[in-house]
């Protein structure tokens, strides 16, 4: 009897057990849907896309290639994050001086490498060399990884490691280039140890869409905006994405009020337009005005810069104005004060309504005659012995006339291609432009553009929170949300040509303005350039890439007293 007691007692006990058990996995399975439907989608996603199998922590330093004619040992394809959503973009080269390695061939086309302490190339060795980066994208397009060998030998030889990064664009969505770049940047920093160079000291440089990208990854290092997109993609979550400098040529940046610049700055120059259309442009101007006096500008000696009310044109007044203005003269004065005579302009480095400008001049008088001949509007002032200009208005008419239509940045048909960049990878647009939405808020379209600022991507970012991500300004301006929760890259050099048409004076002036009042900015270099139309303008047309490499070179030897070799 005993023993039958024992036995369903045994049996009753496994069977309680087992639904304990039941009851356990089942709350268990339940708490760990729950769990995964409150993160964040990134993580989501993360359970979505599988790891490649191909991607590794540490860089594979048996599969260095080595090119003969320029010394140089690369390797290409390097898959720089976990999960990548299009492997043809999120992938890196790296080209190294051939000095800076001991390497043994391997294969018959491959070498086993090390860093080569003893190396010593341009002043640099393995532990003080720049890293330098480009950003090559026309509109925020994706920029492919590299399948073959690429001559940058103009790096190497000064020392420099270039660094090749492939990353989706604009058919993807904002935030995924600028995420991308910043993930490759935090794999460069993990292989410190394996990468013969300094990575401290990462310099980005690119022109017009790629000058914009450049100064975003150089203001947003370090934001926890971006941490859910990291993990989408699989990019290390430890290290950083600070960089050392930014090289931006005509930086196409800050479109948060990017319209409103545009007819502020330009408008005024377009004829033709509807009465309706003058009306919304005049208004559009008006908003920039707003934005431009709650955004809290100072200029180099810490005054307030401010727009006031004109008799004529839109708030064509103020401190701010005047600022604007006097870089106008700035660029005009030293153009005149550095060429050299008989002077030629080229047609091909202004925009083609300027073309009644170019030419042989013998003399400055001569040129300043043309300038002069359809309306008199330079003139020289004694009193600050140098050359003034009468109004913006006047010199936006004759050297930097509008040549995109009203919505010059976002269009009511979404067709520009910054529409696409706030899209949501769809192949659709979005709208972006707050200030439209406001001023049309009454009509259907207006309706529109509030609804597009609201829609969100996969990860749960609404249009204008991918914007703010898109905007310097929000990280380096004490009057936006985002003011120093990021890191700022401390050494800038910023060009643009003065007869630009496609975007605003003021994109690179206020980028400017905010980056020298940036309590962690060591220096800004920066100049608009009289006579130049042209995306990555030089003074007199130099090379773009030289005067790039020079620079990196200054900032290595003020900042650390490095004694390069030239």
């Amino acid at each position: 009897m005993r023993q039958k007691i024992l036995l369903i007692s045994v049996i009753a006990a496994l069977l309680l057990a087992g639904y304990a058990a039941y009851l356990f996995k089942t709350h268990h399975h339940g708490a760990e849907d729950e769990f995964l439907d409150s993160i964040d989608g990134a993580a989501a996603e993360e359970h979505k896309r599988p790891i490649n199998s191909e991607y590794g922590e540490i860089i594979n330093m048996a599969s260095w290639r080595y090119n003969e004619a320029d010394n140089v040992y690369y390797q290409l394809g390097i898959l720089y994050v976990q999960r990548p959503e299009d492997e043809k973009y999120e992938r890196m080269a790296l080209f190294v001086p051939a000095e800076f390695m001991k390497c043994r061939a391997n294969g018959p086309q491959t070498f086993g490498c090390e860093p080569n302490e003893a190396g010593k190339v341009g002043g640099y060795t393995v532990k003080t060399a720049p890293i330098v980066i480009p950003v090559e994208t026309a509109k925020y397009e994706a920029n492919p990884a590299l399948t073959a060998y690429r001559n940058v030998s103009a790096h190497t030889k000064a020392g420099h490691i270039y660094v090749h990064v492939g990353f989706r664009g604009s058919e993807h969505g904002a935030p995924a280039g600028l995420v991308d770049i910043k993930a490759a940047i935090r794999y460069l920093r993990h292989n410190q140890e394996h990468i013969p160079a300094n990575t401290d000291y990462i310099v980005m440089f690119g022109a017009e869409a790629g000058g914009g990208l450049a100064s975003l990854v150089g203001t947003t290092a370090d934001s926890p905006l971006f941490r859910p997109y990291f993990k989408d993609i699989g990019a290390l979550e430890r290290g950083n994405e600070r960089i050392y400098g930014v090289m931006a040529w005509s930086p196409l940046t800050n479109f948060d009020a990017a319209n409103e610049a545009y007819e502020w700055n330009m408008g005024a120059t377009r004829s033709g337009l509807s009465d309706n259309q003058l009306k919304l442009s005049q208004k559009m101007a008006r908003e920039y005005a707003t934005y431009i006096n709650n955004a809290g500008f100072r200029d180099m000696h810490g005054r307030p810069l401010i727009l006031q009310y004109s008799e004529r044109g839109v708030y064509q007044e103020g401190t701010y104005y005047q600022f604007v203005k006097e870089t106008i003269e700035d660029s005009l004065n030293e153009f005149l004060q550095t060429s050299k005579y008989p002077l030629q302009i080229d047609e091909n480095t202004v925009p083609p309504f300027m073309k009644n400008y170019t030419g042989f001049y013998i003399d400055k008088e001569r040129y300043l005659r043309r300038l002069n001949d359809k309306l008199s509007w330079i003139k020289y002032d004694i009193d600050g012995s140098r050359y003034v200009i009468r109004s913006v208005e006047d010199f936006v008419h004759l050297m930097k006339q509008a040549t995109k239509p009203l919505g010059a940045f976002d269009s009511p048909d979404r067709s520009r291609p910054e529409n696409m960049l706030f899209g949501n990878g769809d192949g659709r647009g979005n709208h972006f432009d707050k200030f439209v939405a406001k001023i049309l808020k009454d009509s259907s379209l207006g309706r529109e553009y509030a609804t597009d600022l609201k829609k969100q991507d996969a990860l749960g970012s609404s249009v204008q929170d991918r914007l703010n991500m898109y905007t310097p300004l929000y990280f380096i301006m004490p009057s936006f949300d985002g003011y120093r929760t990021a890191k700022t890259a401390p050494y800038w050099r910023i060009r643009s040509g003065i007869n630009r048409p496609d975007t605003a004076l003021t994109t690179e002036i206020n980028l400017a303005l905010a980056l020298a009042n940036y309590p962690t900015v060591s220096k800004v270099d920066f100049k608009i350039l009289w006579s130049q139309g042209k995306a990555m303008a030089e003074e007199h047309s130099q090379d773009g890439e030289a005067a790039f490499i020079r620079w990196v070179d200054t900032i290595m030897k003020d900042s650390h007293g490095f004694n390069l070799e030239q």
